[in-house]
């Protein structure tokens, strides 16, 4: 419709009407890209607000994971602290109360903690993280990416001083009977109900002031201090991040 009234506007010479059919056909042009863009920005910016909050889920869940671990980690420094001051009593001297229980807490419990951001790692494996078009965020996810790979370097270092050099020991020379096999409501292990604690045990007055017993309390207390420690800062950088993911949010018109 437009080109034939051009059409008829160049037969008549009416250059006016020619130009301003021109015009009209440019600004149709224009507005028909800028309703275009418009739509895909939005979109873009729905797709971002739907990866954010999962990613926002997913760092609250992270932080509650991981403090609950800290404190674990924490009731394993203190029982292993109270076991030091054990070892390095005389040998003839009774065995304080509770030291059954120090003695799985610091030495047999492993606090476990595996970090995961799985919509993070979703985007990075299907190479949609440009999504997120906040540079702040992906650099703080960066930054808790490098976090947790050093997490995983000292649990793996942790497992094999567990499982290669101080539990054979411990094997050889402690009854597990009376802490790892049995019942704990406290720990939540179901031990093996039919075994009784008090039977066929060694006098271990002597072995607890070992020297050798001592250097694995030692040793796993500097470990699992630094384990702590990573835990510790990678709460840290998940508080900053989930403040980052809530602003930016806001920033997108999305409650968090």
């Amino acid at each position: 419709m437009i080109l034939s009234r051009i059409t008829r506007a160049i037969r008549e010479q009416n250059w006016f009407a020619v130009g301003l059919e021109f015009v009209i056909v440019i600004a149709g042009v224009v507005f028909g890209f800028q309703v275009t863009e418009w739509n895909t920005g939005r979109q873009d910016r729905r797709e971002e607000a739907a990866v954010l909050s999962a990613m926002l889920e997913d760092t609250s869940h992270s932080i509650e994971v991981a403090a609950s671990v800290a404190v674990l980690i924490g009731d394993q420094l203190a029982a292993l602290e109270r076991l030091t001051l054990v070892s390095d009593q005389p040998p003839e001297q009774d065995l304080p109360d509770g030291f059954q229980i120090d003695l799985h807490t610091g030495v047999f419990v492993f606090s476990l903690y595996n970090p995961q951001m799985l919509t993070f790692d979703d985007l990075r494996q299907s190479g949609r993280l440009a999504l997120i078009r906040s540079r702040d965020i992906r650099r703080r996810l960066q930054e808790i990416d490098a976090i947790h790979a050093g997490i995983a370097e000292t649990r793996a270092d942790i497992v094999s001083v567990y499982y290669e050099f101080s539990d054979p020991y411990l094997i050889e020379h402690f009854d597990l009977r009376q802490t790892t096999f049995l019942p704990s409501a406290h720990s939540g292990n179901p031990g093996l109900e039919w075994l009784s604690p008090d039977e066929n045990l060694r006098d271990l007055r002597a072995v607890a002031r070992q020297r050798e017993f001592q250097n694995i309390l030692l040793y796993r207390g500097f470990i699992i201090t630094g384990y702590r420690g990573q835990i510790e800062r990678v709460i840290d950088h998940y508080a900053g991040l989930e403040t980052a993911l809530r602003e930016r949010l806001a920033t997108l018109g999305e409650r968090a």
